[in-house]
């Protein structure tokens, strides 16, 4: 059910305004979610950034830990910082699953200080301090196809 209440709302998004071409994007436990609507609405997400993925299994379930990577028809992007302290969204993950997706890694460094708790979002994990470079990067992309230069600040 989750993928057709996602394409029905995509589909009436896309018909009010005028859109035809979405690029999903989700962050840390929003990865999961963004894997699978895009996965679940290949002719709908042409582009998926997951940014701070889950990688490791929580209390909430499996994370991307299971994600059977070939099911996923768009194009991907892996954004990550190198110093996210999150156990469960640690950056030799990311390293590996770029690796086992055969998709690109854009790698963040640099910004802080963070404060807080690991998993939050004003810590390397939430990219703080190089928000505004990340998200250009990521906008970068989803514009020309082209996987730019890591982010360093």
């Amino acid at each position: 059910r989750y993928g057709a209440d996602l394409e029905a709302l995509l589909k009436e998004i896309g018909r009010r305004y005028s859109v035809e071409d979405w690029t999903l994007v989700g962050t840390s436990e929003g990865s999961v979610s963004a894997f699978h609507a895009a996965r679940m609405n290949p002719v709908l997400a042409r582009r998926t950034i997951l940014t701070a993925s889950l990688f490791r299994p929580t209390r909430n379930g499996p994370g991307l830990s299971a994600a059977k990577w070939d099911d996923l028809s768009a194009e991907l992007l892996w954004v990550h910082h190198e110093d996210d302290p999150c156990a469960y969204t640690s950056y030799r993950y990311a390293q590996e699953f770029s690796r086992r997706s055969r998709k690109p890694l854009l790698t963040v460094r640099g910004g802080g200080p963070g404060r807080g708790e690991s998993c939050q979002a004003f810590t390397a994990h939430g990219f703080v301090g190089v928000e505004r470079e990340t998200v250009m990067a990521m906008r970068s992309w989803v514009k020309t196809g082209v996987v730019p230069a890591d982010v360093k600040r």
